[in-house]
């Protein structure tokens, strides 16, 4: 079982292993909420050039992931499982196909 101290670095590391793909955004970590199975994350990214926010780019995808108290792995959540958990729901259901915790 992980804590959130611990949940933070994997959530850092998910964003700086899957870099956005325009050269001019990065990712930000988001303040993450507690659910049952773990911890959830917005994708969330700022514009490292000096535009207003009006001007940036638009981009679509997942709109978050969930870091898994039990294992510690990254969850990429599709829209129907992010909402359920954004609207406050306390868990979704898991299905690991891989036993790969992360490594430290």
């Amino acid at each position: 079982m992980i804590n959130l101290d611990k949940a933070l670095v994997l959530a850092q590391r998910h964003l700086a292993e899957n870099p956005l793909l325009h050269e001019d955004y990065e990712w930000i970590m988001s303040d993450p909420f507690e659910v049952d199975t773990g911890w959830c994350f917005d994708y969330s990214f700022r514009c490292c050039r000096d535009l207003p926010e009006e001007e940036w780019e638009h981009f679509a995808g997942s709109p978050g992931f969930l870091v898994v108290k039990e294992s510690g792995v990254v969850m990429i959540l599709n829209w129907q499982e992010y909402s359920k958990l954004k609207e406050g729901s306390t868990s979704i259901s898991i299905q690991v196909t891989s036993s790969g915790a992360p490594d430290d």
